[in-house]
């Protein structure tokens, strides 16, 4: 009999540890089904983008980070981002740690436009999906990419450079021929200027995006066009380099420019020769490259290209364009 008595105890407590164990599974199940609905894991884990950019972290590109960042907390993601401050090979080297350390999806703005391929497609062959924002990758696929209009941008400045020399006379533009969003900004600038016949292009120098390249170049553009009408800088550190030139060799010359930087707004502001530069909207962009990537990372449809809006700014609107920026940077 207590042989018997022991049997069936040991068999009640099977039992007992068996449903115990199932419950735990179901509840373990339960969670990790409900933490990937949500879009903001991936089988149970947090989803972690990365975001690489090959400049300088200057205002545009600290605007855009926190968009970027902002996007990652409103679907409850995490970013990690690096600059590689104008150097390609820094940029080569950002990436790869961002996918030693483990990225589900990432997002590049190049620094070299081309030279990114082939760090781009060895990104891809690890199953990582790869989107640009603000400047493309030329030769390879990416999932989609977010910026603004860069034609369309060169297209505006030219129309308000023309309108600022009266629609005649010598002009520069002071480039950079490595960064896809330029040269798309160039092609669309010297497109748009088949329409003023009078108008002349009698230089044209790259400044690799920076700003006391951009300088020099401009002092020796003077030296040689010293009656020259105006100026198209393609990005921000290439107006404010002609700026500071033509201003210190106390000249009169309309600059155009891209982009919102504090110093390029307060230029404008000050009623100098930078008059007037083409605003994109780095915060939109940023937001709108994460969300993209983890939609991605949901297997939703995504756009090849999303556009951006930009604003033409000048003496009139500045307050207005320099009001959004701040705010937008203090978002928390």
């Amino acid at each position: 009999m207590k042989k018997n008595s022991k049997i069936i105890l040991l068999c009640l407590i099977a039992a007992i540890f068996s449903i115990f164990a199932s419950g735990c599974s179901a509840k373990e199940s339960q969670s990790a089904s409900s933490s990937t609905s949500s879009g903001s894991s991936k089988d149970g884990k947090e989803i972690t983008v990365g975001f690489s950019f090959g400049m300088n972290l200057v205002k545009h590109w600290e605007t855009e980070v926190k968009g970027a960042e902002m996007a990652a907390k409103d679907n409850g993601a995490k970013l990690v981002w690096k600059s590689a401050d104008l150097n390609e090979q820094t940029q080569v080297a950002d990436v790869e740690n961002m996918v030693q350390t483990g990225v589900d999806a990432l997002i590049v703005a190049p620094a070299n436009s081309q030279g990114i391929v082939p760090t781009v497609n060895e990104v891809k062959g690890k199953g990582i999906p790869v989107l640009s924002v603000d400047i493309g990758v030329n030769g390879t696929d990416v999932k989609s990419h977010i910026a603004s209009d860069n034609v369309k941008i060169g297209q505006m400045a030219a129309d308000h450079l023309a309108k600022l020399i009266g629609g005649k006379g010598d002009i520069a533009i002071i480039t950079w021929t490595t960064a896809s969003a330029t040269q798309d900004r160039e092609k669309g600038f010297l497109d748009q200027l088949k329409k003023y016949p009078d108008i002349k292009v009698v230089a044209s120098q790259n400044s690799d995006g920076d700003r006391n390249k951009a300088l020099a170049i401009t002092e020796n553009i003077i030296q040689k066009h010293p009656k020259i009408d105006g100026i198209f800088g393609v990005n921000a550190s290439a107006a404010l380099g002609a700026y500071g030139a033509t201003t210190a060799a106390n000249i009169k010359v309309p600059i155009m420019s891209v982009d919102s930087d504090d110093d390029v707004l307060k230029a404008i502001k000050a009623g100098g020769n930078l008059k007037a530069t083409i605003a994109q909207n780095p915060y939109e962009m940023g937001y709108q490259a994460v969300k993209a990537a983890l939609a991605v990372l949901k297997g939703e449809k995504v756009e090849e290209n999303i556009a951006i809006p930009v604003d033409l700014v000048t003496k009139e609107n500045v307050g207005k364009i320099a009001d959004r920026e701040a705010a937008y940077l203090a978002k928390k």
